[in-house]
């Protein structure tokens, strides 16, 4: 089983987040012998609550941990954890789900991953986990309860769920490693020509999934592509910048990144994307990092409008890298910073063309758009459930259809949103 982490560290090793930016800080002999000495005393002095805990570990958490919000010491299991998210990969039940009294309604199950190959789906309900019931707990408590269970390689979970009009049934999940699409829902919109993509995150596979997704969507008439950003807090940048590239003319300037004194311009190179296709953007507060680079990108070189609410504002770029003195842990450190085509920092968010809040209580994003799929084959990876019950309106969506619609092709001033 740890195979699997092993090879995602590797990957932590040896990833270059940018090449500028990947290279091992040279030592530094000539540190503050004032802080080399609060460093001493610290370690002889701060007795933990837990006396069994190794002080330089805590002092090391705190150096990093400080420096930023986004920098920190990584325990192996932690850096394993974050390996697997870069490529992908993962391990443990492969169900997304929200907390309800009685359960844990699933919302998404990866495919081939437990969950999947169980016959766990949308709309199910798993009422309790070996013997310890929802109800029992509290929906806030059972959540956290069952993802610890998922995180028990090999080690079986006896659940109690119930589909729809259905009684319950027993189903027995071993936590084991899956891979974790970044592509979701990918569609023809109904009576349309629009095609919808869902991008959750970006991984190491992001990229051919998307040219995966629009292969799948091109055997249809496909006039226009609404990509969904919302709810993705990023990854990678280069991943993001592969994903640009499928939609931006050669030479175009995606982004620019720095370190220190080191300035990089990120141009377009791909001669087989789709740099005339129609774009949209759904876009919300938790758009971040890389996602926000995609949109800048992609906006301000009048490739895409954007829809929805400011994005959540992150800049900074981290890199890995082994702590010398302790080969197990890893540093995760920030080691530049990323600005749009036109070089501007976007630390406040992007502030979207068409600002729309959200229908109440809306349902997640994608799981509202339609009743049935007919454009997608069954055996589709990125198709959603075929009916989905209880639904409501997803304003930002709507509001980016009817703008496609309204835009000609040849590129005519965008309608007032007022008309939308």
């Amino acid at each position: 089983m740890h195979a699997f982490f092993k090879k995602c560290s590797l990957l932590l090793a040896s990833l270059a987040i940018f090449s500028a930016f990947a290279e091992t800080p040279a030592p530094d002999n000539s540190l503050d012998p004032d802080l080399l000495s609060a460093i001493s005393f610290a370690a002889k002095t701060f007795l933990p609550e837990n006396q069994n805990e190794d002080i330089s570990e805590l002092i090391l958490k705190g150096i990093f941990g400080n420096l930023d919000r986004y920098s920190a010491l990584l325990t192996p299991q932690e850096a394993e954890q974050e390996a697997g998210s870069i490529a992908g990969k993962a391990i443990g039940f492969g169900i997304q789900g929200m907390a309800r009294k009685d359960g844990i309604f699933v919302e998404y199950v990866v495919e081939n991953s437990p969950a999947g190959n169980a016959g766990i789906r949308y709309a199910d309900l798993i009422r309790s986990a070996n013997g310890i019931s929802c109800e029992e707990l509290g929906g806030a408590a059972f959540q956290p309860y069952l993802q610890n269970l998922s995180r028990q390689c090999e080690k079986p979970a006896e659940l109690v769920v119930q589909s729809p009009n259905a009684a319950p049934r027993n189903v027995t999940l071993v936590p084991a490693p899956y891979r974790l699409p970044s592509v979701r829902g990918a569609q023809i919109l109904p009576g349309t020509a629009i095609g919808y993509v869902r991008l959750s995150s970006f991984t190491l596979q992001t990229a051919n999934e998307c040219k995966d997704a629009l292969a799948l969507l091109r055997q249809h008439p496909l006039d226009a592509l609404i990509l969904d950003l919302r709810n993705n807090s990023g990854g990678d940048i280069s991943f993001a910048i592969e994903v640009a590239d499928l939609f931006l003319p050669q030479d175009t300037t995606i982004a620019w990144v720095r370190k220190r004194n080191k300035q990089k311009r990120i141009l377009a190179k791909s001669p087989d994307g789709y740099p005339e296709l129609r774009l949209a953007l759904l876009i919300d507060s938790q758009t971040a990092s890389a996602a926000e680079l995609l949109a800048a990108a992609l906006h301000e070189n009048n490739r895409a409008s954007l829809f929805g609410t400011k994005t959540f504002g992150k800049t900074s770029i981290q890199g890995y890298f082994a702590i010398p003195s302790r080969q197990s842990y890893t540093a995760r450190l920030t080691v530049g910073y990323w600005s749009t085509p036109q070089d501007s920092l976007v630390c406040d968010g992007i502030t979207p063309d068409y600002v729309i809040e959200q229908a109440p209580e809306k349902t997640p994003a994608c799981q509202n758009i339609l009743s049935a799929q007919p454009s997608l084959p069954e055996h589709s990876p990125f198709k959603l459930p075929a009916t989905i019950p209880d639904l409501r309106p997803d304003l930002q969506l709507d509001a980016a259809c009817q703008f496609l619609k309204k835009t000609d092709p040849a590129k005519t001033p965008a309608a007032p949103l007022s008309d939308l």
